[in-house]
C-alpha cells in the first residue's frame, strides 16, 4: 500500500466515532431510573423520571410528585458531569427551562460538557399549586393586588399545608433526587432567586458540589423590597440624563424629564380610566393613577432589557395614547404565586423591614417593594428561617455574573457572595441589567468555565464590549 493510500485510510483507522445513539444508550446506563420520553414542546427524545418526596418531611403523609428530565451530553461523558440549572422568581418553574437544553436550544452547547439536569421545585410542574386569582394575563404593576393575594391564599390553604413550600424543603428535594440519580456531584447553575437554593444546598452539602456559576446573585442579606427602588431610582435618573445627552433622543423627547414628572402629578391629582383589549380577554378596564403609573414605569427597569422605549412610551402617554404603556406591562406570570408568597415573604421581604418614608421622595414612591411588603402581610405568616443566619460555605469554584445595571440583584450582591467563599470571581458586565441584552458574553463565560474549571484562565474581554441599545423612536421619525 503506497504511502498516500495509508494517508488517506489512517483517519478511518482512527476514528473512534460515537454516534448520537452511543450517547443516548450511554445515558440510560448512567441514569437507570429515567426512561425514554418525549416531553410537550421538546423537539428531541431525552430521559424523564419522577420521583416522590413528602409534603412535610417530619409528618410523613402526604407526598409530592418531583418530575426530573435529563439532556444527555453530545459527547462521551465518561467523568459523568451532570449540570443542573435552576430558575428564579422565586418559583418560577424549572421546567420553563428545557427549550434551552434541546436541540437548537441556545444552551444546547452546554451539552458538550455534561448532562443537563432539570428538576420541579415543589409546588410547580407535577405538583403545581394553581391559583385562579393569577392565571391568565396580567399587569405586571397588578401582581400583587391584596384581592388577588387573598383569593390565592384561600384557594391554596384547601389544597396543601403552605409552610412546606420553601427553600429548605426545596434543597431537600434537590438532595434526595441526587442520591435517587446516584450523581457524585452537580454542576450547579442558578439564576436570580434559584442562586439561594443553590448556594443554601452548597452550604449544607457542600462535597456534592463540583462547580457553581451564579447569574443575578440573591446575597443572604438581600433585602429585596429595601434596595428595588432605590436601584431603579438611580437607573431612571441615568436614562434620563442619557436621553438628554443623545442627540436623537433630546431632539425627539427634549421634554421627557418634565413629562414624566408632571403625568405623575397629573394623575394624582385625577386618575386616568381606560377601557384596553389585550389578546384573548375581552377587555382590561384600568383607573391608572399615580401609584399604577409609577409601578408601570419602573417595572421596566426589572429586566432591564427594554428601558430605552420608555421616552416614547411617555411621549405617546402625555399626547393621549396611554396605551403603549399599559402593554408594556402586561404579561403571562410563570412564577407560582403560592410558592412564592409563602418562600419569599419569610426569607426576605418580612424579614427585612421597609422605611416607606424613606422611600417616599422617590420617583416610585418606594411602590415596586411596598407592594411585595402589604401583599406579605395579607399571606399566612411564617417564622424566619435560621438557615439563613448560617455562613455560607463551601471550597467549589463558583462564578458569579451581574449585569452593571441589575435593579434586582445589583453587583453588590455578588460581592458579598464572593467574600464569603473562599474560591468564588465575580464578573460584571457593564450596560447589562437583570436581564441580558446580549447572552454572547455570558456564553462565553461559562463555557469557558465548564470545559477549563478553572476560574482565573477565564478570557474576560468580551465583558468590557457590551452596550445599550439606541432609544426607540417614532416609526415616521426613524431613519
Amino acid at each position: 500500500m503506497s504511502n498516500r493510500i495509508l494517508i488517506l485510510f489512517l483517519p478511518f483507522l482512527l476514528c473512534n466515532c460515537t454516534t448520537e445513539s452511543d450517547l443516548f444508550s450511554q445515558a440510560k446506563r448512567r441514569y437507570p431510573e429515567l426512561s425514554s420520553c418525549k416531553p410537550s414542546g421538546i423537539n428531541e427524545t431525552i430521559l424523564c423520571g419522577t420521583f416522590t418526596v413528602y409534603e412535610n418531611r417530619s409528618a410523613k403523609g402526604k407526598t409530592l410528585p418531583i418530575n426530573v428530565y435529563l439532556f444527555p451530553a453530545t459527547q462521551p461523558n465518561t467523568d459523568r458531569r451532570t449540570f443542573l440549572e435552576y430558575n428564579g422568581g422565586p418559583a418560577s418553574p424549572n421546567e420553563n427551562l428545557r427549550w434551552l437544553y434541546e436541540k437548537g436550544g441556545p444552551s444546547h452547547y452546554l451539552r458538550q460538557h455534561a448532562d443537563i439536569l432539570i428538576m420541579d421545585q415543589r409546588g410547580t410542574g407535577a405538583s403545581l399549586i394553581p391559583c385562579e386569582a393569577f392565571s391568565g394575563l396580567q399587569l405586571g404593576s397588578q401582581l400583587f393586588h391584596l384581592k388577588a393575594i387573598k383569593a390565592c391564599l384561600a384557594e391554596s390553604r384547601e389544597q396543601v399545608d403552605l409552610s412546606q413550600y420553601n427553600t429548605d424543603q426545596s434543597v431537600e428535594d434537590l438532595e434526595e433526587v441526587r442520591q435517587w440519580l446516584g450523581i457524585p456531584q452537580i454542576d450547579f447553575s442558578g439564576l436570580s432567586y434559584g442562586t439561594r437554593v443553590v448556594l443554601e444546598y452548597m452550604r449544607r452539602y457542600p462535597k456534592r458540589v463540583r462547580s457553581m456559576i451564579l447569574s443575578g446573585t440573591v446575597s443572604p442579606t438581600f433585602g429585596y423590597a429595601k434596595h428595588l427602588d432605590l436601584e431603579i431610582e438611580q437607573q431612571l435618573q441615568a436614562l434620563i440624563n442619557r436621553c438628554e445627552a443623545d442627540s436623537a433622543c433630546a431632539q425627539h423627547f427634549p421634554n421627557f424629564r418634565t413629562n414624566l414628572y408632571e403625568l405623575k402629578d397629573q394623575l394624582k391629582e385625577k386618575p386616568l380610566s381606560l377601557t384596553l383589549g389585550i389578546e384573548s380577554q375581552d377587555s382590561l378596564q384600568l383607573s391608572i393613577s399615580d401609584t399604577l403609573f409609577v409601578r408601570m414605569v419602573g417595572g421596566l427597569f426589572l429586566s432591564g432589557t427594554n428601558i430605552e422605549t420608555l421616552p416614547l412610551l411617555i411621549k405617546a402617554f402625555r399626547e393621549g395614547d396611554p396605551a403603549p404603556l399599559v402593554r408594556s406591562d402586561v404579561r403571562r406570570s410563570n412564577r407560582v404565586t403560592s410558592v412564592y408568597m409563602s418562600q419569599f415573604c419569610p426569607e426576605d421581604i418580612l424579614n427585612n423591614p421597609v422605611d416607606p418614608e424613606a422611600l417616599s421622595q422617590l420617583f416610585t414612591m418606594g411602590e415596586l417593594g411596598l407592594m411585595e411588603v402589604r401583599a406579605c402581610e395579607e399571606w399566612q405568616q411564617f417564622s424566619t428561617p435560621t438557615w439563613l443566619d448560617q455562613p455560607l460555605q463551601g471550597d467549589a469554584p463558583v462564578l458569579l455574573i451581574t449585569g452593571a445595571n441589575d435593579t434586582q440583584t445589583p453587583p453588590r450582591m455578588g460581592d458579598n457572595v464572593q467574600k464569603a467563599l473562599p474560591n468564588a470571581r465575580h464578573i460584571v458586565l457593564p450596560n447589562e441589567g437583570h436581564g441580558l441584552i446580549n447572552y454572547a458574553c455570558w456564553d462565553t463565560l461559562v463555557s469557558q468555565f465548564l470545559a477549563r474549571e478553572n476560574l482565573w484562565e477565564l478570557e474576560t474581554s468580551c465583558a468590557q464590549l457590551g452596550k445599550r441599545p439606541a432609544f426607540e423612536l417614532p416609526e415616521d421619525e426613524k431613519k
